[in-house]
């Protein structure tokens, strides 16, 4: 195991037998490291592999999971879904909205230029 991880340290951080994973796609010249990183080119430059995610309420989509859970904690949607509950929330978006909103930020009347959101 030591061994293993001694290697994947060296092709990482020094670029020492480092086996590349060249991109298929006619005439791209992108070379990954890893698996992951060629995967996530792919969908990104190439649209090969994508998942959309939608927030309906809000007409917002995305191509990962991650910009929609980000997109979940912007005051536009916020304000889009104020007068929905969690469970309609779940229901348009097709996910968990187990994102724990402080009870302010439910009211639309609270919202405005100056407040700030974390």
């Amino acid at each position: 195991k030591r061994a293993r991880e001694t290697k994947r340290h060296r092709a990482a951080k020094h670029n020492i037998d480092v086996v590349w994973l060249s991109c298929e796609y006619e005439n791209c010249s992108y070379k990954a490291k890893d698996r992951s990183n060629l995967r996530r080119h792919r969908s990104s430059v190439h649209n090969i592999g994508i998942t959309k995610h939608f927030c309906h309420p809000c007409s917002f989509s995305s191509k990962t999971a991650g910009d929609l859970r980000q997109h979940k904690l912007t005051l536009k949607h916020r304000k889009n879904t104020a007068h929905l509950s969690p469970e309609e929330i779940d229901r348009l978006t097709g996910t968990n909205s187990n994102i724990s909103v402080p009870v302010s930020y439910t009211n639309p009347s609270t919202f405005g230029p100056s407040v700030y959101l974390p």
